[in-house]
């Protein structure tokens, strides 16, 4: 019973001495809502193509501009309304040749639910659901990165899709 208090109090102190700039600041719900203004989108990836024994490996990066798109984070219910749109310049290199497109007038998003808990947003429509993490939110900006895994098999051909992307917003 001795080395149970012993180890309590032990917690206690390692617990209630942690340095407060190493803990990671909960952020409100609140914080979120409003109109919020795409200005950055970066992302890059790996497609991972199998087709009868045969593999194709594909690695991709994109980078936004034309963007000219808001999102809007409204409470009562927790609904994302996008507006707008974006473009990406499209890099791909696939067995050791690279192309690069433009992919343009992209909607960013459709009408979603939202869920946030500390620093994670969980974006949900469409049946699916994508969970982001918030690298910054402040009174005037918005940091977000994703990683998503897509896995589109079928008849035989298996497509694996990794996307990594970090997308910046300012308050309106």
């Amino acid at each position: 019973m001795r080395k149970l208090s012993i180890l309590f109090i032990m917690l206690t102190v390692i617990f209630t001495s942690c340095n407060t700039e190493s803990v990671d600041v909960l952020i409100n719900s609140e914080d979120i809502v409003g109109i919020w203004k795409g200005i950055t989108l970066d992302y890059n990836g790996k497609t991972v193509t199998n087709a009868q024994g045969q593999i194709i490996n594909a690695d991709f990066i994109g980078e936004a501009y034309d963007m000219n798109y808001t999102l809007t984070f409204n409470e009562s219910p927790n609904i994302i309304v996008s507006e707008g749109s974006y473009s990406i310049k499209l890099t791909t290199t696939v067995l050791g040749q690279t192309s690069t497109q433009d992919l343009e007038n992209i909607e960013f998003l459709e009408a979603e639910t939202w869920i946030k808990n500390n620093n994670t947003l969980t974006v949900s429509g469409g049946g699916k659901s994508y969970d982001y993490k918030i690298i910054e939110l402040t009174e005037n900006e918005l940091k977000l990165s994703v990683s998503t895994e897509e896995d589109l098999s079928q008849q035989g051909v298996s497509i694996l899709t990794t996307v990594n992307a970090i997308m910046s917003f300012n308050k309106q």
